[in-house]
């Protein structure tokens, strides 16, 4: 943030905890009841509250925050030495400015510095347990995730042992051919893949960027000086204008390798034969996949299935018992 400019000074009011009268923020003891202002009075400003021009109100809102009584609590002017509501000698304890920003997302020329009054007490009640709903329902569905992990965590460490028969297996290759081919593609100069052939260039919009022109002086709320006055705080920020950036784009054409065709083979015997691929002119032979599998019949009949490596698929002939464990979910682990 910028270097804070406080101007105009605006008068608060506050509100008599005792017998509920509005009070203007100059006045030290309630204009109702005579009681005088204590530490828990909160000062807030009207909507419509004027800028302060009188010469003594202002050196009174600008000569700081009210001392407060350590013994009767009441509000008395910086200056005061003795409080005035019990005559006992004042400290240094005093009220603190308290900056109040505007509320994010309302524009600044219609939202008025508000320091809102305290609500009643059936509002604070009702917000309290909108407040209390909102945590325990946030709580509940913390408390679903947590359980949902423990049950996943146990279901798959729990495991007992079986003995398991072999209904069969299935093994499943494939392999990719490759083709080079020319390709046309537009690039920003001095970003060309390699072996990119120019065939045309021009200048183009290639980005915008903010560029700084001046500064401006925004509100962003107002500061409660503790002693029933408030002051607008403004800070000075940067104002920025959108500026095109322009590059160099330019057509070309490169050879690159792009997947051709996929060829697989599968079946459920005990000889996996990778496909026949004879490449062409200008192809390569490209990434290759295999995935080798035994099914299982467990307890009870339940159908169950066991990736394996290739080196192993010759062990598990159909009809062959193995022992093994099995979790909650139906996972096979520790296949011997």
């Amino acid at each position: 943030m910028g270097a804070e400019v406080r101007v105009t000074v605006r008068e608060g009011h506050w509100r008599c905890p005792r017998c509920d009268r509005d009070n203007l923020g100059r006045n030290l003891q309630c204009q109702g009841c005579g009681d005088p202002r204590g530490d828990d009075v909160r000062f807030y400003l009207p909507e419509e509250a004027p800028a302060v021009t009188d010469e003594q109100l202002l050196a009174r809102a600008r000569a700081g925050a009210d001392r407060l009584c350590e013994f009767c609590d009441a509000s008395n002017p910086p200056a005061a030495k003795v409080c005035a509501g019990c005559g006992a000698p004042l400290t240094e304890r005093q009220r603190e400015e308290v900056f109040q920003p505007l509320q994010p997302g309302t524009p600044v020329a219609a939202q008025p510095l508000v320091a809102p009054a305290p609500p009643p007490p059936e509002a604070q009640q009702q917000a309290s347990g909108m407040s209390r709903g909102a945590k325990i329902g946030g709580l509940g569905c913390l408390v679903a995730l947590v359980l949902a992990g423990i049950a996943f965590v146990v279901g798959s460490l729990w495991q007992r042992e079986a003995t398991l028969t072999v209904t069969g297996v299935s093994w499943q290759r494939s392999f990719d051919t490759e083709r080079m081919v020319t390709v046309r593609r537009t690039g920003w100069q001095g970003e060309l893949p390699a072996g990119a052939r120019s065939l045309s260039s021009r200048q183009a919009q290639r980005s915008m960027r903010q560029v700084k022109v001046g500064t401006e002086k925004v509100k962003v709320g107002a500061r409660d000086l503790g002693n029933g006055f408030f002051e607008d705080v403004y800070e000075e920020r940067p104002v920025t204008r959108d500026e095109p950036v322009y590059g160099t784009e330019v057509t070309y054409q490169v050879d690159e390798w792009q997947l051709a065709r996929t060829a697989r083979t599968e079946g459920a015997d005990f000889e996996p034969r990778w496909p026949l691929v004879e490449p062409g002119e200008r192809e390569r032979p490209g990434t290759h996949k295999e995935v080798y599998r035994v099914f299982l019949s467990g307890p009870g009949g339940k159908r169950l299935a066991r990736s394996v490596r290739e080196s192993e698929l010759g062990r598990f002939a159909v009809g062959s018992r193995h022992r093994a464990k099995v979790d909650m979910f139906g996972a096979v682990h520790g296949l011997k």
